[in-house]
């Protein structure tokens, strides 16, 4: 089994903006058969953006069109299981490093878009 890692900005907490993420990441590596998640219960404490992202992706309306599409592309979306932080720790070390390595370049200045689609894949 392989696993990988790989970051994609959005430019909202939207469902609109997930897809068109996720549509990118798609189009730019292959077609994952599976995508796993946190399940959401380590965003309590986490700040607001996290939580709104957790809500988003929770809500009915917005699952049911995530999940949509997903089955159209055939892909399976599973869930850690709760207080099962062991199973993210792969993805959870890859976002530290990224975040680090972000902070390291960008300080406190604010980066456009673009900007921060360079310093993603240079990073």
């Amino acid at each position: 089994m392989t696993k990988a890692v790989l970051t994609e900005l959005a430019t909202s907490l939207s469902t609109a903006a997930f897809l068109a993420a996720l549509r990118r990441f798609i189009v730019r590596r292959e077609k994952p058969s599976t995508i796993c998640s946190d399940n959401g219960t380590n965003y309590e404490c986490a700040a607001n953006e996290l939580h709104a992202i957790y809500k988003m992706l929770r809500s009915t309306s917005q699952m049911a069109t995530v999940q949509d599409f997903l089955a159209t592309e055939g892909c399976e979306w599973k869930f850690i299981p709760p207080h099962g932080t062991h199973f993210g720790v792969l993805w959870e070390a890859a976002v530290k490093s990224m975040k680090f390595h972000l902070r390291r370049t960008q300080g406190s200045q604010v980066a456009t878009y673009e900007e921060l689609c360079t310093l993603r894949a240079e990073i």
